[in-house]
């Protein structure tokens, strides 16, 4: 949840896969619950890898997590992306 004191503030800066982001709270509405707050955000990428390295990862991730899935709920299978297969029952 976003916070009144953070408006204007500029985020730690937050790894991502290929490097990292600032995140900076321009301006903050608030809604009747959390859940419909408004926030106008700055996101800034500082990208340290090229995209083949990129890729790299991301095939390594996808694969290892097809190798690690043990079950998925029925309800939810269909909504699996395709390249992430359920194990046969």
């Amino acid at each position: 949840a976003f916070e009144e004191e953070h408006v204007g503030a500029v985020s730690e800066p937050i790894e991502t896969e290929r490097g990292y982001v600032l995140v900076a709270v321009r301006d903050l509405h608030r809604g009747v619950s959390t859940a419909y707050d408004v926030v106008d955000l700055v996101i800034v990428p500082f990208h340290t890898s090229d995209l083949a390295t990129y890729d790299h990862w991301y095939e390594s991730a996808q694969q290892s997590a097809r190798e690690n899935i043990t079950f998925v709920q029925p309800d939810i299978e269909e909504l699996l992306p395709q390249w992430l297969t359920p194990p046969r029952r």
